[in-house]
Formats: structure tokens, C-alpha cells, sequence
């Protein structure tokens, strides 16, 4: 749980997504909400864990962050699902964000047979919009998400 909360209260982490840096606090309650509702959390779908790979440099199976796919509702009169990540600054930029993206994208057009999948990254968090990007995810435009301008990306089942 501590892991999970020290990625929640680390402003490099949180300052990329649009819900906004938060307090020691309420990282806690939500690390402990995460793990005692799992799923439910992320609209009943999919939520991972991101460990660290053995012989990468890291603790082997060291908590490195996490991943989901959720409703989000409609959008243009469909039911639409959301690919979201986030990950421990320390494992920023070793591929761990494009190969749980890729598997949670994978995992929801196949084994979940969704039509398509949405992906909201800040507009200025250009990492993220690469990863989505090299998973297939296509651009569609700028939108205003939560009070932020977020890049929108979407992906279809083949």
C-alpha cells in the first residue's frame, strides 16, 4: 500500500494526470481504497499492477505502478471505455507504460470485445501521447476534461 501512496503524492506523477496532485493523506485512502475494491475502482473491468521485470535494475517484482481500463459512460449515444496508467517516477521511460498500455489495450478489444478504447492524456505530457501513439492509438484532438486540456486518442477492435 505504502508504494501506491508514494506514487499518489509524488507531484512529477500526479501533476501529469488531470485529478491534480494530492496530500499524503488522501494518497493513503486511496492507495487503500484501491487495493480493498480492486477493479470496481476503475468501472468493473481491468485493473493491474505494474511490476518491475527481473534484471531490470529494480527490486524484482517491485510495485511500479498501475493500470485500468473503465466506463467512462457514452460517447456519441455508445457505451466508451477508457485505457488509463500511471507509473512510479522511477520507472519512467524503461517501457513499462507502452507494454502494460499494449496489454490492457489488447486485453479490452479482445477478451473484453470492446468496439474501441479512449486514452486522455494532458496536453502537455508528450510521453504519455508517444506511448499511446506506438500502442496504435490514433489522435483525434484536443479536448477540455475534467478542467483540463487533454490530448484524446482511440483505438477500434480490427
Amino acid at each position: 500500500m505504502l508504494r501506491i501512496a508514494e506514487m499518489q503524492a509524488d507531484v512529477r506523477v500526479t501533476g501529469m494526470l488531470g485529478s491534480g496532485v494530492r496530500s499524503w493523506p488522501r494518497a493513503m485512502a486511496e492507495a487503500g481504497e484501491w487495493i480493498a475494491t480492486g477493479s470496481s475502482q476503475a468501472g468493473g473491468l481491468a485493473m493491474l499492477a505494474i511490476a518491475s521485470r527481473v534484471g531490470a535494475g529494480q527490486a524484482d517484482d517491485q510495485f511500479l505502478g498501475m493500470g485500468f481500463l473503465g466506463s467512462i459512460g457514452p460517447i456519441g449515444g455508445c457505451d466508451a471505455y477508457q485505457l488509463g496508467y500511471r507509473l512510479h517516477h522511477s520507472a519512467w521511460g524503461q517501457g513499462y507504460a507502452t507494454e502494460a498500455a499494449g496489454a490492457l489495450q489488447a486485453h479490452g478489444l479482445g477478451a473484453c470485445s470492446l468496439k474501441r478504447l479512449f486514452a486522455f492524456t494532458r496536453q502537455d505530457n508528450i510521453a504519455s501521447a508517444r506511448v499511446l501513439t506506438k500502442i496504435g492509438m490514433t489522435e483525434v484532438g484536443i479536448r477540455v476534461v475534467g478542467g483540463y486540456h487533454a490530448r484524446l486518442f482511440y483505438s477500434e477492435a480490427p
